[in-house]
């Protein structure tokens, strides 16, 4: 996460340093800070030590370059920017129940940032909503998500349809929970390996094409590379040592 840089006015939060970049050039007042991981893939945990520990073992990082939401400050007011796809929303949840910052407001956005241009983020700034009470409103979904609680997830989804405000969590949480119940990413990955696909950016592409418009190949390029790697070594065990896809 973007170090504080002793401003006063508003932080800008967005998500992954492709974003932060255009909102940079965007020149609203206050700070743009970057916020980069998602546990929309990987392991979580409720609490933060466990979290940040799991989270880097999962990145092979050190654990400091790992955000946390409780490192937020409290005393600042807050733009929350984070786009439509799983990776931009899980993210938003984990900043929403853990940041101490109670001046919070959300801009809604049907594309993510880094798709943007910097005069549509200033535009859309002005649009943003008071989101002030969404920590009460979804809290414990961080907590069902981080234990895996599928029942209390898809409760979760019904529960936030109407919220104007979270208009793609839904559909988010039921992309991951396809991850979690039958490794639909990993699935995807080992079909195109299997069909011969090795580069990398054609991966890409056909991904793209089987995720739902919105959400692109939210998971990114290094999970990606992580799949069809793991891929192709199981094609070189004996097969009565292969797992089923």
């Amino acid at each position: 996460m973007t170090e504080p840089g002793g401003g006063t006015g508003p932080i800008h939060l967005h998500c992954g340093d492709c974003a932060g970049a255009v909102a940079g050039r965007a020149g609203l007042p206050g700070e743009v800070w970057v916020w980069r991981d998602s546990s929309a893939v990987g392991p979580c945990a409720l609490d933060p030590d466990t979290h940040r520990r799991l989270r880097a073992e999962w990145w092979d990082v050190a654990a400091a370059e790992i955000d946390l939401a409780s490192d937020l400050p409290a005393d600042r007011s807050m733009v929350l920017w984070f786009g439509p796809d799983p990776w931009e929303q899980t993210a938003l949840v984990e900043v929403l129940t853990g940041t101490p910052a109670t001046a919070l407001s959300v801009v809604v956005l049907d594309d993510a940032v880094g798709l943007m241009d910097p005069a549509d983020v200033r535009a859309r700034f002005e649009d943003r909503r008071d989101g002030g009470d969404l920590p009460a409103a979804i809290a414990g979904l961080w907590r069902d998500f981080c234990v895996d609680d599928r029942a209390a997830l898809r409760a979760w989804m019904e529960r936030l349809r109407g919220e104007a405000r979270l208009p793609h969590l839904p559909a988010a949480l039921r992309r991951v929970l396809e991850d979690r119940e039958d490794g639909r990413t990993a699935r995807q990955v080992a079909a195109l390996v299997d069909q011969g696909v090795r580069d990398l950016p054609e991966m890409m592409r056909r991904l793209h094409a089987l995720e739902a418009p919105k959400h692109g190949v939210w998971y990114g390029d290094a999970i990606v590379r992580r799949l069809h790697d793991e891929r192709l070594r199981e094609e070189t065990r004996p097969r009565d040592q292969r797992h089923s896809q």
